[in-house]
C-alpha cells in the first residue's frame, strides 16, 4: 500500500509539474505574501520578505516555518513562493516564522501548532527530527516536511508527508558538464553543511565529472553555513587559487559569496541562487541556476490539504526524472550568446547538445546514477574508476 502512495503522489507531482512548466530558479523576483515573524530565539534582522494579507476564504489556515532566514535570493524564498502561489489559487491564511536556531526549532514548530494550524511546512534535515516529535504530539495536524527523511524506515509518521530530495542525477550532469569545459582540468563544489544527499551530491558530480575526462580534479568543501558570503568568496577564491576554473555552488546566501569569488577570479560558476540576480551580479561566468522545484513541493503539499487528500505516512523520492531538479536551458542559451569568454566556450562545445544528450540518457535509464550517501572521497574514487 505504501508504493501505491508513493506512486500516486509522484503522479501528482509530475502532472504539476508539466502543467506549470519547468522554469529557471527566479525566486528574488516573487513578491511573497502572509505574515512573517522571527523566532524569539534567532538572532540578526528580521525578515527581508514584505508584509501582506492573504485571503482565507477555503477556512484553512497554513504555516510555513524555515530553519534560514528569507531573502536568501535561493530555496527559502522559492518555498515561500509556492505557498504563496497555493494562497492566492486556493484562498487559505498564512504565516511564515524564522527558526534559525537550531534550540528553537521545536518550540516553534509547537507554537504553530498550539495555535490549531492546518498544516505546518517545515524545511531542511536539520528541522526533522523537532518536526515528528511535535507530529506526534499533534496526530490531527498535517505537517509537510521539505527535503527531509521523516517516514524512512523506523521514523513513521501518519501525519508527516515528506519529500526526499535527490540531487545526484543533476549533480552528475554538472560534473560532466565542469569536466567538459574546464580549461585547467580542475572544477570544484561548494555546500555549506554535510549530510546524505550534500554527500550523494558531490559524489555524482566527481563520477560525472570523470565519465567525461578520466584525469580531472575535483575540489570540495563544506563551507559551515548556508548564509556566510563571506566565507563563500574566501573558499572561491581559493580553490581559483588551487587551479579550479569551474565552481558548482549549492549553499543558499552563500552561494552568493561564491560568485563574488569566482568574478574576481574570472572562472565559471553555477549556483542555487536565483538565475536573474547572480547574472547580473557575473554575466561573464555565471552559466545557470540549480533548476529545484522547491515551489511546486510546497504548492503540492497546500493543494492536498485543501482537496482534502493529503498523503501522510509517506517519503516520496524526488529528482530529476520527476521533474523536480531540472536543467535551467534558457539560462545556458543565454549565457552561451553573450559573447563572454566562457560564453564563446560554452558556444564552440555545443554545451547545450552535451547536457541534453546527458539528461535523455538518465531519464531513459542508460545511465544509472547511484546515491551513494558516504563522505566523498575523490582520490578513491578516481581509483576505482580506472
Amino acid at each position: 500500500m505504501k508504493g501505491k502512495k508513493i506512486i500516486a503522489v509522484l503522479l501528482s507531482t509530475v502532472v504539476l509539474l508539466t502543467a506549470c512548466g519547468g522554469q529557471q530558479n527566479n525566486a528574488g523576483n516573487t513578491n511573497t505574501s502572509g505574515d512573517n515573524e522571527v523566532s524569539s530565539d534567532a538572532s540578526g534582522e528580521t525578515s527581508d520578505e514584505p508584509d501582506a494579507e492573504t485571503s482565507d476564504e477555503s477556512g484553512l489556515r497554513v504555516a510555513l516555518v524555515v530553519n534560514q532566514r528569507f531573502g536568501d535570493q535561493s530555496s527559502v524564498d522559492i518555498i515561500a513562493s509556492g505557498v504563496d502561489k497555493a494562497a492566492q489559487e486556493f484562498g487559505f491564511e498564512v504565516k511564515k516564522l524564522e527558526s534559525t536556531s537550531t534550540a528553537a526549532h521545536e518550540d516553534d514548530i509547537r507554537s504553530l501548532a498550539r495555535e490549531g494550524y492546518d498544516l505546518i511546512i517545515t524545511t531542511f534535515p536539520q528541522m526533522s527530527e523537532a518536526t515528528l516529535a511535535v507530529a506526534k504530539e499533534y496526530p490531527d495536524i498535517k505537517f509537510a516536511a521539505i527535503y527531509q527523511y521523516i517516514n524512512a524506515e523506523e521514523t513513521e509518521a501518519a501525519n508527516v508527508w515528506s519529500s526526499e530530495y535527490h540531487g545526484e542525477e543533476y549533480f552528475y550532469v554538472m560534473g560532466a558538464l565542469g569536466a567538459y569545459v574546464s580549461q585547467t582540468g580542475h572544477i570544484g563544489y561548494v555546500n555549506a553543511a554535510e549530510s546524505p544527499s550534500a554527500n550523494a551530491s558531490i559524489n555524482a558530480l566527481m563520477l560525472g565529472a570523470l565519465s567525461v575526462n578520466p584525469d580531472i580534479d575535483v575540489s570540495f568543501t563544506y563551507v559551515g553555513s548556508f548564509e556566510d558570503p563571506a566565507a563563500g568568496k574566501e573558499v572561491a577564491l581559493s580553490m581559483a587559487d588551487g587551479g579550479v576554473d569551474y565552481i558548482v555552488g549549492d549553499a543558499a546566501k552563500t552561494s552568493i559569496g561564491c560568485i563574488e569569488g569566482a568574478k574576481e577570479a574570472g572562472i565559471a560558476i553555477s549556483t542555487d541562487t536565483n538565475f536573474d540576480y547572480a547574472y547580473e551580479l557575473y554575466p561573464d561566468g555565471y552559466f545557470a541556476s540549480t533548476g529545484l522545484g522547491f515551489d511546486e513541493n510546497a504548492y503540492l503539499a497546500c493543494k492536498m490539504l485543501v482537496e482534502d487528500n493529503f498523503t501522510g505516512g509517506i517519503m516520496s523520492p524526488l529528482g530529476l526524472k520527476e521533474g523536480i531538479y531540472y536543467i535551467g536551458y534558457d539560462a545556458l542559451e543565454k549565457f552561451s550568446a553573450n559573447g563572454s569568454e566562457w560564453g564563446n566556450i560554452f558556444t564552440d562545445k555545443d554545451v547545450i547538445a552535451f547536457v541534453k544528450d546527458l539528461e535523455a540518457k538518465i531519464v531513459s535509464g542508460e545511465i544509472t546514477v547511484p546515491n551513494d550517501t558516504s563522505y566523498p572521497d575523490f582520490d578513491s574514487l578516481k581509483a576505482k574508476q580506472q
